[in-house]
């Protein structure tokens, strides 16, 4: 009522102001009217509404009495620029930031005109169809849909909508009854009273933009700065305030000095929610005060109350300052408090704050924080030293309270603050006590919104059946809903703990404004019940949008609402009062110990907690607030460490190490019952332990520099004896029971190796370092703590731990591979193989399927993990919420998963390494770090020293050079791991796993042998250290480098061998020529391939294949690894270059089958795990050797990588037999391991021969291409490639490679030319070409010359920025090969014509013979000629008789012709006249041609629809038709002819000659 008449003031005001008369004025018209016409006879008609020229029937939807919005300008111009919208049939779309009051004014537009409106948040998951099934319940029903944040569907699906929209308006507009429009298949009748709304946030994380096609439907209107002083002043007044005018001129202008001088932090939000927030705030604490004053005055017998006066005589500006600080205060950063303080006494001088009394509700939470052993921060305890800033908001009571009254206020609120500053501790303790103070339950329920996928946290719409599934969120909102066991009757909290982004966090934006729902994808609408609070535990709001932010309610945690002392306090309580026996079952179980094993009287305590006492006394004095742990912790915090240092993190650790020392003593006590340690001993040993323990807590994550530097720090701080030698670090000591430190090296012992189990995986040489991380691991393992190993790869983390793990029997190991998309679905896989469910009382629990036994899960690489947009590993946060929860939620049934006996145990890289990500704070607070460097000098001697000594006992001759062949290693290695480093490429990884190769090698080498020299032993040395360091360099210099190197050490620790015998290069090892491993001759190597090559083209690949010298290189390392168990390839080169042919002939050489993916655009991770299940079937079941040529173009999704990485890692592949496929596996290897004569029963056995036979008999070759970016990747996010496989550098050929290729390819080819000479310059392309080159010489060289030629080409274009082509030994090979057939070619031209020539000079010379043969001939027949002359005049006298006889006819014959003559010359002049006619004819009866031919089909369309053409055109046409032979008196049948297709046709091929 108040906001209507407030309304209805301003109205008439203004109006008088601007002196309106008429009703017909403009200001008139534009508000909103009602007018009652009782003549009407239909009764929904009497009621009708005007705004401008816009006029509605009023809708009569019961609507309940709704709260009222405050009408400021801009409400009534969202009401005129609505009305405007539908009164044309458009949809309204208001738009602007969070907060302004867009969804409000469309829900009270609606209630204006009674109709009734729907609430929809939108958000990705609605697809086209779920928005149709909206659309077509809105028409029918009549009802307004308003589309909350209807930018954060997709582009794609806006288009679409935008479709339905359009057809629901069209129909609108025709304006009859009843029309019908079809959307999603359904014919749908549309009510004329339905309307469509929209509201935006543009602009926001997470949202899309509109397409134009759907913008022209909406009539926008921007809302960006609402009225606030009206409102503040409207809402003050309906919350009864009489002075409200005065206290909003003063509110408003505070919230906006709050924004613009208070500093700039993500959870801020000064905006209208919270003014509102405030101001209904204010009523509140104004009813709360007039109530207890009306209490008081009936405690002191008044009866007649008078509420009018009482509220008259209230501070209002006192009640304002109160829910100010009440409701501001708490989500402040600390510097920003005294600043607030300062504004509101600028703002209101001389009012006092005076805060609510709550007093019922702290005695609760006292007691619940004794019960607990908690230190509520108070400061009327002990340790008031530290209570000095006891400022407002500052202790941790006070934040519990401000939880409370934010609980109250808001029912979505945020606690933000750093890991460990008692957020989680703070609601349970409310929970509690609020439960005990109103004797209402309260339940909570844990969820880690990023643990899960979107989909499992709210549900999910089968695209084809539409059936809904409930998420886990919808779940647990359905079960208290459903009201089964009367949870409504519960104080229900929502807790979601875990990293907020805009992706999962604004599905609940309508559930957290005054909507109080939540809308799914299928159309249902769940309203949160008022019993129930939505709260979120985050450690910071980065991504969150203020449309989240505005509308929760915020308590900031700051570092020091839980001071450290705090935190001792508590860890002394609890070792005073809990047994470390009990505390062992769950140190961090909150609530569960009963209260009363705290309230024993002294006298009757157990000896255990008797010791706990006295350690607990003795351990006070070093706690205090300039004690000793105070003054490391601080000096802690300021070194480098290898993860972010968290207090908490070092603290937990430092405890856990503590109660390790105190079971110490109890062990010794229970050993020893008679005689338990004195106490004078006890006060000896704990101090010690003390500093052991602060040592490794705070510095055991960072560098051994820090450690001593640390050590060193206390040694000038402390007064507790410490050991004597000072050029030892503290590091380097243990404390043992008595109460003495004693160096760590005493404890290592010098073991000594049997010769078979040189370099066995699972043999570890005993070193200072790992005697000290076995101990700590101890220490954690047996309290259960999670724990987690950083350093660099190779330096020996995994094996410590593994053996630490074996020497604890009750331990099962799982190694995990992380890499860059591990996801929580790989470790619930690893569980389903290794655990089991099984329904309890008390739930559902995963424990490991042999009882009393531990699941010690082992995650490697933990930190690649890629984060997603909003900086989340998901893995990380489902590992933070088993530590933390002990448990997770399954996806299926959304039941609670506890964990048993299950613990996890991380390694990783440091996080400076490429591809790392850093790990989040609250998952490292659980977590101890512990650094594990590379073993020093020493410890390498130590570690090589035991294996070398091992390995030459078996040549006893050579056993005195243990010790330089040792020290030989170590210093190369050291050497060539300082000069090669990561940045130069990133496959430089040198690590002690090259020295364990070596050993292995050099082990694998000596063993079949008998005898060996010296020169022998050095020479496999030097070979083994060329395979490991050099084969994987890039640049020659740096091969040069190291061949150089080794030359030098091996000269300097073996002075006495013959140079030559021992080091000469080629130094190549092949154990094909004799059955031994045995250096070989190169040219001997080479007639043997060459043979095998020879079969190998028969039987497999016809590729002809040559031995150059980097071959025979390249086939013998390959052909080592193949031989070694577990030996892996990388294989790094341009293409072309040989790689998978040269693999294939190897494996075929060692009889291994060749397995290669074939790949297609269709094939994903399915079916490559199918052709993983397949191989893994063939090596582990079949015992079949088998080579797997994987080539870096096969690998067309990251998680393929992700498999190989974890199968070279450990030998198997989690969850890759799953159900049937698991049952068949085990039936195979049981016939498997049968053959062999084994008898394995369980299926954990024959699991393990068989991945031990996978171990054995599959080795993997990768091929790749040396592009640096790809490699660095590669290099990055699957570091076990690089780690767990031999590299080889193939790269490109070098130019002895070409120049060898080119003479086998040019062998045929005849370029021998013996008088050739070379001239005087002559480029050499190839150094090894011979000073004086043969012209065969001279040819190859040139074409290497003009390959080499391409490279400097590119290398100009790539200067340039230019786009470069790969050039590779594929294009050598194709230019030999052009050669060849280009010679080949010329030269058969080249003999064709020369056998032309042959042929001519033949025929001459037989003509010449012939000619000789036809002289002799001659002579002969000149005799017979004279015979004949003589007979011939006899004749020709003959024949003078007969010629006058002729002479007579020849004289008749001449006249005949004469007549003949005449008549020729006649023909001649005809036929000169006809042919001049032709010609004339001739051109215009081609022309006639190629015009009827260009006749195009639409010419003669045009002649044809003519009615009465023109005379000319009728006389062209009739006689075409006569010629044609068609009838054609009249146009009629002339169009007949003309209609035919192949008229034109007809014409042209006209035969004239038919025309008669």
């Amino acid at each position: 009522m108040i906001n209507e008449f407030v309304h209805k003031r301003t109205v008439t005001r203004r109006l008088i102001a601007i002196r309106i008369s008429s009703p017909k004025a403009f200001e008139w018209l534009t508000e909103m009217r009602f007018y009652f016409d009782p003549r009407q006879t239909d009764v929904l008609q009497q009621l009708t509404i005007h705004m401008a020229n816009a006029r509605f029937f009023y809708g009569f939807e019961y609507l309940g009495v709704q709260d009222r919005l405050v009408q400021t300008p801009l409400t009534d111009r969202c009401y005129l620029t609505m009305t405007q919208a539908l009164e044309a049939r458009l949809g309204g779309s208001p738009f602007g930031p969070a907060g302004t009051g867009k969804t409000e004014s469309v829900k009270v537009l609606g209630h204006q005109l009674g109709r009734f409106v729907l609430v929809f948040n939108c958000d990705e998951t609605f697809d086209f169809q779920a928005m149709g099934r909206i659309f077509v319940g809105l028409c029918q029903v009549g009802a307004w849909g308003c589309f909350d944040e209807f930018n954060r569907l997709e582009e794609r699906m806006l288009s679409a909508v935008s479709q339905q929209v359009q057809t629901i308006q069209e129909a609108l507009k025709s304006a009859q009854e009843g029309i019908h429009v079809e959307l999603v298949g359904k014919q749908v009748r549309v009510s004329p009273d339905m309307a469509i709304f929209i509201t935006m946030n543009p602009g926001y994380a997470g949202r899309s933009n509109l397409p134009d096609n759907l913008k022209k439907l909406f009539r926008s209107l921007a809302m960006t700065k609402p009225d606030r002083q009206l409102i503040a002043e409207v809402m003050l007044f309906s919350q009864g305030f009489r002075s409200a005018e005065k206290l909003a001129c003063k509110i408003v202008p505070f919230f906006k000095l709050c924004d613009e001088q208070l500093s700039n932090q993500s959870h801020y939000d000064f905006g209208l929610r919270a003014l509102k927030s405030v101001l209904v705030s204010a009523g509140n604490v104004k009813r709360d005060r007039i109530q207890k004053i009306k209490e008081n005055m009936r405690l002191q017998g008044k009866t007649q109350i008078d509420e009018a006066s009482i509220a008259e005589n209230l501070p209002e500006q006192e009640i304002l300052i109160q829910s100010v600080c009440e409701t501001m205060v708490p989500k402040l950063v600390a510097e920003d408090i005294p600043l607030l303080f300062s504004l509101l006494s600028d703002v209101f001088p001389n009012v006092n704050y005076t805060r609510a009394e709550m007093a019922g509700l702290k005695e609760q939470i006292r007691k619940v924080c004794q019960e607990e052993y908690l230190v509520c921060g108070e400061g009327d305890e002990q340790g008031s030293a530290w209570m000095e800033k006891g400022t407002v908001g500052e202790t941790w009571v006070e934040k519990v309270l401000q939880l409370y009254q934010i609980c109250n206020l808001n029912h979505g609120l945020m606690m933000v603050g750093p890991s460990g500053s008692g957020k989680t501790t703070a609601w349970k303790v409310l929970l509690k006590a609020l439960e005990r103070f109103e004797g209402i339950e309260g339940v909570a329920h844990v969820i880690d919104p990023k643990a899960i996928s979107k989909e499992a946290l709210y549900g999910v719409l089968d695209p084809n059946t539409r059936e809904w599934t409930d998420g886990l969120f919808t779940h647990i909102l359905r079960k208290i809903i459903d009201n089964v066991r009367g949870e409504i009757n519960k104080r229900q909290w929502i807790i979601f703990d875990g990293d907020v982004d805009p992706e999962w966090v604004e599905n609940l934006n309508s559930v957290l404004d005054d909507n109080k729902l939540l809308t799914l994808p299928n159309g249902e609408r769940l309203s949160l019940p008022p019993n129930v609070r939505v709260m979120f535990e985050v450690q910071d709001l980065k991504y969150a949008t203020l449309a989240t932010v505005s509308r929760c309610g915020m308590v900031w945690f700051s570092e020091d609402v839980l001071s450290t002392e705090m935190i001792f306090e508590n860890y002394m309580s609890r070792l005073r009062n809990i047994p470390l026996e009990e505390a062992d079952e769950d140190a961090v179980s909150f609530g569960l110990k009963p209260a009363g094993s705290g309230e024993a009287k002294e006298d009757t305590l157990s000896p255990a907690l008797q010791v706990q006492h006295e350690v607990a006394s003795i351990l006070q004095s070093y706690f205090s607030p300039d004690g000793l742990v105070v003054r490391c912790l601080e000096f802690a915090t300021r070194q480098e460490h290898i993860m972010d240092f968290t207090r908490l993190r070092a603290l937990s650790s430092l405890f856990s190490m503590l109660n390790q020392g105190v079971r110490n003593v109890l062990q010794y006590n229970h050993t020893h019952a008679d005689f338990p340690l004195p106490s004078e001993q006890l006060e000896r040993y704990i101090p010690k332990v003390l500093v052991y323990a602060l040592l490794w807590s705070f510095a055991g994550d960072a560098k051994l520099k820090v450690r001593s530097d640390l050590g060193d720090f206390i040694r000038s701080v402390t007064t507790v004896s410490l050991p004597q030698a000072s050029n030892m670090p503290i590091i380097d000591y243990e404390v043992n029971i008595t109460g003495e430190w004693s160096p760590w090296s005493n404890k290592v012992p010098q073991i000594e190796v049997e010769t078979h189990k040189v370099a066995a995986p699972d043999v570890v040489v005993p070193t200072l370092d790992t005697v000290r991380h076995e101990s700590l691991f101890y220490t954690w393992l047996a309290e259960h703590k999670p724990l987690v190993l950083c350093g660099p790869p190779g330096s020996g983390k995994t094996m410590t731990l593994f053996s630490a793990l074996r020497a604890l029997p009750d331990m099962e190991v799982v190694g995990l591979n992380f890499s860059s998309a591990t996801t929580p679905e790989l470790l619930l896989k690893t569980f389903d193989h290794y655990c089991e469910y099984r329904k309890t009382p008390n739930g559902v629990v995963l424990a490991p399927v042999q009882l009393g036994k531990w699941l010690v899960l082992f995650c490697d690489e933990i930190n690649l993990p890629d984060m997603d947009q909003y900086g989340t590993q998901r893995v990380i946060s489902f590992l933070r919420q088993l530590v933390e929860h002990r448990g997770f939620y399954r996806a299926s049934d959304q039941a609670w998963v506890a964990l048993e006996r299950i613990q996890l145990v991380g390694a990783c890289n440091p996080p400076t390494d490429p591809g790392r990500k850093p790990l989040s704070h609250r998952f490292l607070r659980h977590v101890p770090v512990i650094y594990v460097d590379y073993p020093g000098e020493t410890s390498l001697k130590q570690i090589y020293g035991t294996f070398s000594r091992a390995m030459l006992r078996l040549i006893p001759p050579l056993r005195r050079y243990a010790e330089p062949l040792t020290n030989a290693m170590v210093e190369f290695y050291l050497a060539s791991q300082e000069k090669f480093t990561q940045d130069m490429q990133p496959h430089y990884v040198y690590s002690p796993r090259e020295m364990t190769r070596w050993v292995r090698g050099i082990c694998e080498a000596i063993r079949p042998l008998e005898t060996l020299t010296v020169e022998g032993l050095v020479r496999l040395w030097a070979h083994e250290a060329l395979r490991l360091f050099q084969d994987r360099l890039v640049d020659d210099t740096e091969r040069r480098w190291t061949n150089d190197n080794i030359d030098v050490v091996a000269l300097k620790h073996f002075p006495g061998v013959d140079r030559e015998a021992a080091l000469n290069r080629p130094i190549l090892y092949s154990n094909w020529l004799s059955k031994d491993y045995m250096p070989v001759k190169r040219e001997e190597l080479r007639e043997y391939v060459k043979a095998r090559l020879k079969v190998f083209y028969e039987e497999e690949l016809d590729v002809p294949l040559v031995l150059f010298d980097e071959v025979l290189e390249h086939v013998l390392r390959i052909d080592r690894i193949f031989r070694q168990p577990q030996g892996h390839l990388l294989l790094i080169g341009v293409s072309g270059a040989g790689k998978t042919t040269l693999s294939r002939f190897v494996a075929w050489m060692n009889g291994l089958s060749i397995f290669q993916i074939k790949v297609h655009n269709k094939y994903t991770g399915e079916d490559f795990d199918e052709d993983l299940r397949a191989v893994l079937r063939r090596a582990g079941c079949k015992d079949e050797k088998i080579a797997f040529i994987l080539d870096e173009s096969n690998v067309l999704d990251s998680g393929f990588l992700e498999r190989m990485n974890t199968l070279l890692a450990n030998g198997e592949v989690p969850g890759l037999f799953e159900g049937d496929e698991y049952t068949t596996l085990m039936t195979q290897c049981k016939e498997g391991a049968q053959r062999e004569g084994l008898m394995l029963d369980s299926n954990e056995e024959l699991y393990k021969w068989f991945t031990g036979q996978v171990m054995r008999n599959l080795h993997v070759v990768f091929t790749m291409n040396p592009s640096s970016e790809g490699l660095k990747d590669r290099a990055a996010t699957s570091p076990a490639l690089f780690n767990r496989c031999v590299l080889n550098w193939f790269g490109d050929w070098s130019d002895g490679a070409l120049f060898q290729v080119g003479r086998e390819f040019t062998s045929r080819v005849d370029l021998d030319r013996p008088h050739w000479k070379a001239p005087d310059f002559f480029p050499a392309a190839y150094s090894g070409l011979p000073p004086q080159p043969t012209h065969r010489d001279a040819v190859i060289n040139a074409a290497v010359y003009v390959h080499q030629t391409l490279h400097k080409a590119n290398a100009r274009l790539a200067k340039r920025g230019g786009c470069t082509m790969a050039i590779t030994p594929r294009h050598y090979l194709d230019f030999i090969h052009h050669f060849v057939k280009l010679y080949n070619e010329k030269r058969s031209d080249l003999e064709e014509q020369q056998l032309h020539l042959n042929v001519g000079l033949n025929k001459i010379a037989e003509t010449v013979e012939q000619v000789e043969e036809m002289q002799k001939s001659l002579a002969v027949k000149s005799q017979e000629l004279q015979a004949k002359n003589e007979a011939a005049n006899a004749k020709l006298r003959q024949m003078v008789k007969d010629q006058q006889e002729a002479e007579k006819k020849k004289v008749q014959s001449q006249e005949i012709q004469a007549e003949l003559e005449v008549q020729e010359v006649e023909i001649v002049q005809k036929r000169e006249d006809v042919m001049a006619d032709l010609a004339q004819v001739e051109p215009a009866v081609i022309d006639a041609q190629q015009a009827v031919k260009s006749i195009r089909r639409q010419h003669l369309v045009e002649v044809r629809t003519m009615a009465n053409p023109p005379v000319l055109v009728k006389l062209a046409l009739e006689p075409i038709c006569l010629l044609l032979g068609e009838n054609a008196n009249d146009w009629k049948s002339i169009r007949a002819v003309l209609m035919k297709d192949n008229f034109v046709n007809m014409i042209v091929n006209f035969n004239t000659d038919d025309i008669t």
